[in-house]
């Protein structure tokens, strides 16, 4: 039996690592087009993993395209910084042992954190069409 039956047949390692990384793109996109401020902690986690998916992906693409991945990568990178903001949910304290101006504190201290979450989101979700642009305009790049 000759090697070249089981052996796949030889392509370049761009077209078969970069494939993969698109439908990846896709779903970031739509996750990411359907959110608004007012959408569950679940579907804010959901668009956080399709960035950093698509940012491991792009840790492979970097070394296979050069600098037009190397942007994309910072651009995607930095979504997923601020998806992380976004998807923050901030922990309830047990209050049960406090007394009243220590739980009144924390009480503070969490309404101040959904504050925080929910101006990350309004930003997110203003800034992501131009974001979605520029990163489609730097996947194309990559793609020539």
């Amino acid at each position: 039996m000759s090697w070249t039956r089981w052996w796949p047949p030889c392509t370049p390692h761009a077209s078969v690592m970069f494939p993969p990384s698109r439908p990846r793109h896709y779903i970031l996109a739509d996750r990411c087009r359907s959110l608004t401020t007012d959408s569950i902690d679940a579907d804010w986690r959901a668009a956080l993993g399709a960035a950093e998916q698509v940012c491991a992906s792009g840790q492979v693409a970097v070394q296979l395209h050069g600098k037009p991945a190397r942007k994309l990568l910072g651009v995607v990178t930095k979504v997923a910084s601020d998806l992380r903001e976004c998807a923050a949910s901030p922990e309830v304290p047990d209050l049960s042992q406090l007394d009243p101006q220590e739980a009144f504190e924390r009480g503070r201290e969490m309404e101040r954190a959904h504050q925080r979450v929910a101006r990350a989101r309004a930003s997110f979700v203003e800034r992501w069409p131009e974001r979605v642009t520029r990163i489609r305009r730097l996947l194309a790049k990559v793609r020539r």
